[in-house]
């Protein structure tokens, strides 16, 4: 059904709004933390930095005001993808620095990663941090986001012996969200 609308669109601006998608954005909370934990553990295509935390970590983390935490949910008018998404990043001085995100496979080019952006940069904002800070961490299976940052509008910030990069984006003055094509539903 999703090929099918998306071969009779006429681009794929026209496609992504066929699909009416809508997410939901929480922080992790006890209803989430498993499949958290679980998605962090599997999640090896999408996942910038292919770190690992446990339950124990990530309860840690959402206790810790130090730490933003949060899961995305998505569905279009054809289905629900259910949990797709899953963030850990802590807050430093000025700076949030993202130590996990990943995403299912199943949503790329559906503009998750805009929004996704723009709930961090967000949430840093309303915690008074002005840059966003990534690491990519290159693996035998996750070269599919070696451009996810710069995509994003972040710049280079450094590059390690092991080929990690390094990447910062400023949220304080001029930057505006990122255009994407899903609809916020309430939390619960």
């Amino acid at each position: 059904m999703r090929e099918q609308a998306q071969a009779s669109a006429a681009s794929i601006e026209e496609f992504l709004e066929s699909l009416q998608m809508t997410a939901r954005v929480r922080p992790i909370d006890s209803a989430t933390v498993e499949r958290s934990a679980q998605l962090i553990a599997r999640s090896n295509q999408f996942n910038l930095t292919t770190r690992r935390r446990s339950t124990a970590e990530i309860l840690a983390m959402t206790g810790d005001d130090s730490w933003i935490t949060f899961t995305v949910t998505l569905a279009d008018r054809y289905g629900d993808y259910g949990l797709i998404s899953v963030v850990l990043a802590r807050v430093r001085e000025d700076t949030v620095e993202i130590d996990t995100w990943l995403m299912s496979c199943r949503v790329l080019k559906r503009t998750v990663e805009d929004l996704v952006l723009n709930h961090l940069a967000e949430e840093a904002r309303r915690r008074g941090r002005r840059l966003l800070h990534g690491d990519y961490i290159p693996t035998p299976k996750n070269d599919l986001v070696r451009e996810h940052y710069p995509r994003l509008g972040f710049q280079p910030a450094g590059t390690d012996a092991s080929g990690s990069t390094r990447w910062n984006l400023p949220i304080a003055d001029g930057w505006q969200p990122r255009r994407h094509f899903i609809s916020l539903t309430a939390g619960e």
